[in-house]
């Protein structure tokens, strides 16, 4: 009832009441010029990161509305009224970018970010319920993305993508980055690990250098790709770990729907 209000509200004072229309729960309006990321950031025709992206633009954005994982945006910038809408993943506006790429695990000598996170007070239940609820919002597509969701035992493992854009003249495509995020809840605490990251090439769409597959990110220079390409790549990649990182210890630390 509330969101119907709102959009009725919203309709007569002129605004878009889209993000509700396109299922973004509670979303608030914000109607604000922000950066994207001075790489570039891929738009989505709906809030869900596993399609393949409508656009990839660089520069200033409008945004329209956000929650907690989703911000609706329109271009162009200057006409926000008039602008066609799309979708941005809020962490990619939002993250706090550390310099350097991900440290290599000793173990597996891969690229890899994890961490365990004190949450005092919430529960292994609560914590699951809280990460099942994060990884549907994030990617809005668990079905496609989560491969483990087991209660019983409090993890969710999943496999996501990172799509990679390059800058110069046009901002154009570098593929994506497939990885692997996985979750175990216990009382008062979490950890996460952010690992395999793959360099994938995106059949169709926007224009693409590399245009084909490089795979694994730990190679040191792949013979296929030049030196700066491969760079960005690999650093865009560790500034998304960190970002999705980032969206997740928020997004423990209030109470899921289901936990009341």
């Amino acid at each position: 009832m509330r969101t119907q209000i709102l959009a009725a509200v919203l309709s007569v004072a002129g605004w878009a009441a889209s993000a509700q229309e396109l299922a973004l729960p509670h979303a608030k309006p914000v109607r604000k010029l922000m950066d994207l990321p001075k790489e570039g950031a891929a738009l989505y025709a709906l809030p869900d990161s596993t399609s393949a992206p409508a656009r990839i633009v660089g520069g200033k954005i409008w945004v329209e509305w956000t929650n907690a994982h989703w911000m609706e945006v329109r271009l162009p910038a200057k006409e926000p009224s008039s602008g066609k809408g799309y979708f941005i993943p809020a962490w990619r506006v939002n993250k706090q970018v550390t310099a350097g790429l991900l440290p290599l695990d000793s173990i597996t000598h891969k690229f890899t970010l994890s961490g365990v996170v004190e949450v005092p007070g919430a529960t292994q239940a609560a914590l699951y319920a809280r990460a099942s609820e994060w990884i549907v919002g994030a990617y809005n597509s668990s079905k496609r993305v989560t491969e483990v969701n087991d209660p019983a035992t409090a993890r969710i493992i999943g496999k996501g993508m990172f799509r990679i854009v390059g800058h110069g003249a046009l901002v154009y495509s570098h593929g994506q980055v497939q990885h692997t995020v996985s979750i175990f809840c216990k009382d008062g605490r979490y950890k996460y690990i952010i690992t395999d990251l793959e360099h994938q090439h995106v059949v169709g769409g926007t224009y693409q250098y590399p245009a084909y597959s490089l795979g694994p990110l730990e190679q040191a220079d792949p013979t296929s790709c030049n030196a700066s390409t491969w760079q960005t790549i690999r650093q865009q990649a560790a500034d998304d770990s960190r970002g999705l990182a980032q969206s997740l210890q928020v997004a423990m630390s209030k109470k899921a729907a289901s936990d009341f």
